[in-house]
Parts: structure tokens; C-alpha cells; sequence
């Protein structure tokens, strides 16, 4: 069958600069009758981390109202086949996991939790450790069906429980790092693998994975999982169908896409067209300060701060300042 559109498949493969996350991971749609490029709007990111990016031909015809023949023109695309995610061995997971060697983050959370409850986080969330810097912690994607997606590796300071982020951001990624061959990345939120241990909570979506796993200490009666920077493609809340949602974007400013807060409200606001219970908490909206807007705060920064909004870390209290939204 010849179809009107196809991405494009020149090789080496030609990007443009992604609408959404501006990164240069943009395909976009070619009209094989005209032998050109549709406008710059019309493609698919194939950036790792946001695959919600797809703006098709059909679309952008319906949006600016242009008269076309379905039947000879627009809406006849060649589908695009995804191959099936790649799994990484259950094994280096658990390798990880009993490593010994240093973990900062692990050495962070020691900090902050007595024993008993460090050692249950660093189990329930299958907190690894990466010996590709020292100190480094492995974030594992495990998905519902007890699948492992990937690890992200990260490093964070043991004493103020930040990323590193100078010289460099440190992050990478086990599938990277191990360079298997034909691995097909499909990232799913982290902790997933959470949600059939207890079918009638909530489920709290925040975006860093620390953030998760401090507020699973803090705040159990929901299960808290995150989309570690990933984009809220419908996808990736498929396995979450039939659950009450509740989303907790950081505070952020604007720069040009809309404020995070309104980002994962538009996000909402389609899921629920699809029939998922998704809400969107405006808690950081309304206590975040000008200057922890621009820091781009999250609930665990407010849960660590040391000032005059201190907030106690024990295992049955929730984060006082909820109260105040």
C-alpha cells in the first residue's frame, strides 16, 4: 500500500527540534506525493524520556480547517510499529541492590528514617548501587508485571541529598552503560511494580524518584510513584487504569510551554477524556514562594527544609503545610 505520509526515513535520520521538550529529537512527517516535509509541527519525538510528543498529519489539517479528500490525502498513514520493550535480567537488579559499596543516596536517607525504615525503602523500591561513579544509586523502572524497563543511574550528595549536577548533571542509564545490543527502551514510572500490593489506594504521581521514596515514609496511605522527567504519555498510564490519580507537579516557571502545574493539568485533562480518575494537586501552587517557584521546588524540598517551615520526618504524619492549601 502507498501511503500519502510516512515519518522520515532518511538515513543517517535527519532531526528537527522537538516542539515540547525543544530537544533536536524531532521526526517529522514527509508527504511522499509532494516530496517534501509537512510544516515543522507535524512529527514524533523520539527523544527516550518523551515519547508523548506525536503531532500527526490528520491533525493538523483538522486543526487548521483545511478541506481534504480522506479518502486520496490526509489521515492514511503509515503506522508506525514499535518493537516491544526490551527486559533487563531480575538479576543485576538484585546484584545492585546487595552491592557493597558506597551509596550516597542511601547514606542520605540514613539522615533522615531510622534503620529499620531506610533498609524497608532501599527493598521496596530496589534501590541499586552503581559503581559507575562512586557513591552513584540506580534508580530501577520496574514495571506491573514485575518487568525491568531500565535503571537510571544517579548521584546525589550524601549530607544535602541534591543531585550532582556540576561539573556535569550526573545521570546515565544501565541500558547505556551496558551497551546491549538491539535494546528497545520503553520507560515505565518508577515504582510500578507497587501498585498490585494494595488495589484500593491512591496513587500519587510526583516527577523525581527521591521524592517518591521519601514520601512513601512519610505518607503511605498512597502509593507514590514517579515519572522521573519522562513525559505523561498515555502509555504510561495504561497499567493505572481504573485507579484514583492524583498528580504533584513541581513548581516551575514558564518558558514558553506553560508553568509544570499547567503542563500536567492540559496532561489531566486528556487522561480524563480516556476515561482515567486523574486529578492535579495545586498544594505547591499555593505556598510555593517567587523564589522556590524559580528553584523549581518539589514536596521533598519542602519536607527537608531546616528554616521556620520545618517539617518533622516520621513514619504516621503527613507534611503539615497540606493543611494550608
Amino acid at each position: 500500500m502507498n501511503f500519502p505520509f510516512s515519518l522520515n526515513k532518511s538515513t543517517p535520520t535527519k532531526l528537527f527540534q522537538c516542539p515540547e521538550c525543544k530537544h533536536k529529537s524531532l521526526k517529522r512527517y514527509w508527504d511522499n506525493n509532494k516530496k517534501e516535509y509537512l510544516p515543522d509541527v507535524v512529527g514524533r519525538c523520539n527523544r527516550e524520556s518523551n515519547f508523548g510528543y506525536h503531532f500527526t498529519p490528520k491533525q493538523y489539517f483538522e486543526n487548521k480547517q483545511i478541506e481534504y479528500n480522506p479518502q486520496n490525502y490526509c489521515g492514511i498513514i503509515e503506522p508506525i510499529v514499535l518493537p516491544e520493550p526490551t527486559f533487563i535480567d531480575r538479576n543485576l537488579v538484585d546484584r545492585s541492590v546487595g552491592r557493597n559499596a558506597a551509596n550516597h543516596f542511601v547514606e542520605y536517607l540514613n539522615t533522615l528514617f531510622r534503620e529499620e525504615i531506610r533498609k524497608r525503602l532501599v527493598e521496596q523500591f530496589k534501590i541499586g548501587t552503581s559503581i559507575h561513579w562512586e557513591g552513584a544509586s540506580i534508580f530501577w523502572q520496574i514495571d506491573n508485571n514485575a518487568n525491568v524497563r531500565t535503571g537510571k543511574v544517579m548521584l546525589y550528595d550524601a549530607h544535602s541529598g541534591k543531585r550532582v549536577k556540576k561539573p556535569f548533571n550526573h545521570i546515565h542509564w544501565v541500558h547505556s552503560l551496558a551497551k546491549f545490543k538491539d535494546f528497545h527502551l520503553k520507560q515505565c514510572f518508577f515504582g510500578l511494580h507497587q501498585i498490585k500490593g494494595d488495589l484500593d489506594k491512591t496513587i500519587g504521581i510526583v516527577e523525581s524518584e527521591k521524592t517518591a521514596i521519601l514520601l512513601t515514609a512519610i505518607y503511605p496511605k498512597i502509593i507514590w510513584l514517579a515519572s522521573g522527567g519522562m513525559n505523561l504519555s498515555f502509555d504510561s498510564f495504561e497499567p493505572l487504569s481504573g485507579r484514583k490519580i492524583m498528580l504533584y507537579p513541581d513548581a516551575g516557571t514558564d518558558n514558553g510551554n506553560g508553568t509544570p502545574f499547567e503542563k500536567w493539568t492540559d496532561k489531566a485533562e486528556t487522561l480524563a477524556l480516556k476515561g482515567f480518575d486523574v486529578t492535579v494537586s495545586n498544594i505547591i501552587e499555593n505556598v510555593a514562594t517567587q523564589e522556590q517557584i524559580s528553584a523549581g521546588y518539589d514536596l521533598a524540598d519542602y519536607l527537608i527544609k531546616t528554616d521556620a517551615w520545618s517539617l518533622a520526618l516520621t513514619e504516621n504524619e503527613y507534611p503539615f503545610f497540606w493543611d494550608s492549601t
